[in-house]
């Protein structure tokens, strides 16, 4: 069977004949702003520039003759508007036409009833993430979803009207028979196993083709929202790249969770959530860091990187942020703090998913360590603390930074500024990270 696709690509809009849509119209970071159909109907969505999505509005016409043709756009009067249904995504939380419907968490949700009862529901997932069974707080089977290996759904599936979250746990929408699944970069068609516009960076791999999904490789591959972690095979650094193809001078890794497991989220949380240090997310486009070795210190140079922390702060040498994992001697030495030690016993008293986050070390005095420990150059710091999912551990990570001013350099035209925008004396960060039994 030979299936034609009958596709008008212009360089902001693309017409899908096969899909009645008749012009979709995208913003300046490519994401679709709005999807006309041509019985039509309308899908609107509202994107943060990072490509997060806030609102989705579905706007279901009467009826209408004649059909429009391919590459025309209408606007549809109220006189004309069968239904509107509108979902508000506002964090973990899903409003439906401006009520409460669900609290999102890693394996479920919360769903709000009308009596303002909550009911649990859980995900039953694969090896690629995808959620296979739904079920209710009893066990009881509420959907169960079979797929095709690139994300089509089996005529076998049922209760397919349930929740919308499904392959590699990504929202599908069914509606006005566009039947796609937002992967926050880009949108993903499972029909024809191809997300619906081009890799920005697919000049960095000509060998793959700009749409093509996990490099053609879905079963041991998984494109978790279109951006995934590279590793510098000189620098050894890790990038967060959009896109999950080959490129030169670079090893790729994987997706979210893939370079330091549950403390991504913790790490991206530090800089740019609630009470953050205000900076850009870790899963930003571009965003690198390094996993220091064990031999690179505060002024001694590591052999394997040729630097130390102090030349990363004064020359711009290496990486703006590092990560210093649990048997770096500067982490072993943040772990011996009795602050850090109180809050862990807080976190512990505090029993299942306890935490404790952004407690500041208040001062830190040179005769509180000896004259070599890692403590003089660590000095004061930020603490967070979280129960691992299984709620065996504790996840820590100590935040530290150098500026100018922590260093004690006072001279007049040297501000705190970020190395992005000057690399001599620009502000490094340092994240001591370790896990603990609970």
């Amino acid at each position: 069977m030979v299936v034609r696709l009958h596709l008008i690509i212009k360089k902001d809009a693309i017409a899908n004949a096969n899909k009645g849509v008749s012009w979709i119209n995208y913003d300046q970071w490519g994401n679709p702003i709005r999807v006309q159909f041509t019985d039509h109907s309308i899908t609107e969505h509202v994107y943060t520039a990072d490509g997060r999505r806030l609102k989705t509005i579905h706007r279901t016409s009467v009826p209408q003759s004649p059909s429009l043709g391919i590459g025309v756009t209408a606007s549809l009067p109220s006189s004309l508007t069968q239904s509107i249904d509108s979902v508000d995504y506002v964090g973990n939380f899903i409003y439906e036409k401006g009520q409460l419907k669900r609290y999102m968490f890693d394996d479920g949700y919360l769903r709000l009833n009308t009596n303002n009862t909550c009911v649990p529901r859980f995900f039953i997932k694969d090896h690629l993430g995808n959620n296979r069974i739904l079920t209710d707080g009893s066990g009881n089977i509420k959907q169960n979803t079979n797929y095709y290996p690139y994300g089509g759904m089996t005529s076998i599936s049922t209760g397919q009207g349930e929740q919308q979250f499904k392959y590699n746990g990504k929202e599908y929408d069914p509606m006005h028979g566009l039947n796609e699944y937002d992967y926050g970069a880009r949108q993903y068609d499972p029909a024809i196993s191809k997300f619906t516009t081009m890799d920005p960076l697919c000049e960095k791999y000509y060998h793959i083709s700009p749409y093509a999904y996990c490099a053609g490789n879905p079963v041991n591959r998984i494109d978790v929202d279109g951006k995934d972690w590279y590793q510098n095979n000189q620098t050894s650094y890790y990038t967060w790249y959009d896109g999950d193809g080959a490129r030169e001078g670079f090893t790729y890794i994987g997706g979210k969770g893939s370079v330091l497991g549950e403390f991504e989220s913790i790490i991206d949380n530090i800089l740019c959530g609630e009470g953050g240090l205000g900076l850009e997310s870790l899963y930003s486009e571009g965003f690198t860091f390094d996993i220091a070795p064990n031999d690179k210190g505060g002024l001694i140079g590591s052999k394997e990187r040729g630097w130390d922390l102090f030349d990363e702060f004064v020359n711009g040498t290496g990486p703006e942020f590092s990560v210093l994992l649990g048997n770096h001697p500067y982490t072993e030495a943040v772990k011996d703090e009795s602050f850090v030690k109180q809050r862990q016993s807080i976190i512990r008293s505090r029993g299942k998913n306890g935490k404790y986050t952004n407690a500041g070390r208040p001062q830190f005095y040179p005769w509180e360590a000896s004259i070599d420990s890692p403590m003089q150059f660590i000095g004061t710091y930020r603490y967070d603390g979280y129960s691992s999912k299984d709620d065996r551990y504790i996840n820590n990570v100590v935040t530290d930074s150098k500026s100018v001013t922590s260093f004690g350099y006072h001279i007049p035209f040297l501000n705190n500024h970020r190395r992005s925008q000057n690399r001599e004396f620009g502000t490094t960060y340092q994240f001591y990270i370790w896990r603990s039994m609970k």
